[in-house]
């Protein structure tokens, strides 16, 4: 598939096929943590890949980690506490993107005045304004690796991580934790769900073009963001009648697909764990 990306320009448009996945770490700067780019030099064609050709899901993994092999999954079952989860996303996934996402584009401290930065030097579709702390002061005038110029808040991630877990467990038809005003019926946690999809979707759409060499008409989806992307990802899944669970394994409790009917553990590891966490009660208890 085509990246919608131009040779030797080594940014993304705001609307494309790709996203990018740099090496990241967290940096203190006046007070607040950013997820931000080492520098490093990196090789464009890896930096590049396209979230929607990921091979579907089959079966179960045999470790939990397995469903870190897709982004939405990953961030589903994210521990948004976890510093280290989070740059373990990152590094394999890229940034969230939310400097294209209108809802956090203008994210600023609370108190802080709105402070926008316009991307200069960069051939967008459209000039795109975002909040001041979107933008990597150090990579500002860099014009040999402009994907180093962006860096996210690590609050504003872990806000957009926790709003899109909330709406898969929505999605699940399952009772969010901490909602206390959280719709009682499973059909309107769903309904609810819906409209957040909904908001998202909005900025994706389907393209297509035209190639030669093999000459054929190819499509695809163009999103802003790597959040986009997650949300569109759940979209296929739940049009595809996939079914989402919650791993029963308590120390577990992650979102997964099930692959096959009354499958109630997200991987071999968590039905061997569960196993013989219930041999152990039935031990204590006499019961054996």
């Amino acid at each position: 598939m085509r990246p919608d990306v131009g040779a030797g320009n080594h940014v993304l448009p705001v609307q494309a096929t790709v996203w990018f996945r740099l090496e990241y770490e967290l940096v203190e700067e006046n007070g607040e943590t950013y997820i931000s780019a080492t520098g490093r030099p990196f090789d464009i064609q890896k930096a590049l890949y396209q979230p929607l050709d990921l091979p579907p899901v089959t079966k179960q993994p045999v470790r939990p980690e397995g469903w870190q092999e897709w982004p939405h999954l990953h961030l589903a079952r994210l521990n948004a506490k976890s510093s280290q989860e989070i740059l373990e996303f990152v590094n394999r996934w890229g940034l969230l993107g939310l400097w294209n996402v209108e809802s956090y584009r203008e994210w600023r401290p609370a108190g802080e005045e709105y402070k926008p930065y316009r991307v200069r030097g960069i051939k967008l579709s459209h000039e795109t304004w975002f909040s001041k702390h979107f933008a990597n002061p150090v990579y500002k005038n860099s014009r040999e690796h402009k994907l180093h110029l962006y860096r996210e808040p690590l609050e504003a991630f872990v806000w957009a991580a926790e709003e899109f877990q909330h709406f898969v467990t929505l999605a699940n038809g399952e009772k969010p934790e901490g909602y206390r005003y959280a719709p009682k019926k499973p059909e309107d946690r769903k309904n609810e769900a819906q409209d957040i999809l909904n908001r998202y979707l909005a900025g994706c759409r389907p393209v297509s073009w035209y190639t030669a060499k093999p000459e054929q008409w190819t499509t695809h989806w163009q999103a802003p963001s790597l959040l986009h992307y997650c949300y569109l990802l759940m979209w296929f899944d739940l049009t595809g009648l996939r079914q989402y669970r919650r791993c029963q394994h308590r120390p577990c409790g992650g979102v997964f697909i099930a692959t096959r009917p009354n499958v109630d553990y997200c991987s071999t590891r968590c039905y061997e764990n569960a196993k013989r966490l219930r041999s152990y009660y039935r031990e204590e208890r006499g019961i054996i």
